[in-house]
């Protein structure tokens, strides 16, 4: 038997099942595109993900500096009007929607405490133009619960910042 008869049968014996490089790509093409449409939307997933973390992270932000200025209008002017807690009111109002239930909480009891701060204020020194003469027990004794709401309002500063910082992550 001649070698070149034997690689002959040896070649003719193999399945005729030759795929072509375009019928290889073509096959390969679908899975492809599938991964690079899955890779596509993980990454707008991600990108979109990051944007509401920072746009929420602007929120509460806001919320932090409004009260940061209410706090700064108390030292400054020394007293809290009914203006002022009107205002903080207002700029704090989206609390209910950014934050938990303890930041609401407090945001609330510095509000209600504000007020009645500002109601001794107004009571101390009417505004009114009325005519209400107080005793000297009378004013210490609205003296000294001013002195006191003052010193409790100066203490939630640094303990809202507390509060704040464990919620200001933006990952």
């Amino acid at each position: 038997m001649n070698t070149s008869l034997s690689y002959h049968i040896i070649i003719d014996s193999i399945p005729n099942n030759s795929v072509s490089w375009i019928e290889l790509f073509s096959s390969l093409l679908t899975p492809v595109i599938a991964f690079l449409a899955v890779y596509i939307a993980y990454q707008q997933y991600s990108v979109n993900r990051r944007r509401f973390l920072f746009e929420v992270y602007e929120r509460r932000l806001a919320v932090y500096k409004s009260i940061q200025a209410f706090f700064d209008e108390f030292v400054k002017e020394g007293n809290i009007t009914y203006e002022s807690c009107r205002e903080f009111a207002f700029n704090t109002a989206e609390v209910v929607f950014i934050f938990d239930k303890v930041i609401q909480n407090k945001i609330e009891e510095i509000h209600k405490n504000s007020i009645v701060l500002a109601g001794l204020n107004y009571e101390l020194h009417p505004r009114s133009g009325s005519s209400t003469i107080l005793s000297d027990q009378e004013r210490d004794e609205i003296a000294k619960k001013i002195t006191e709401q003052s010193k409790w309002l100066l203490k939630q500063r640094e303990m809202i910042k507390g509060l704040f910082q464990k919620k200001m992550v933006f990952k």
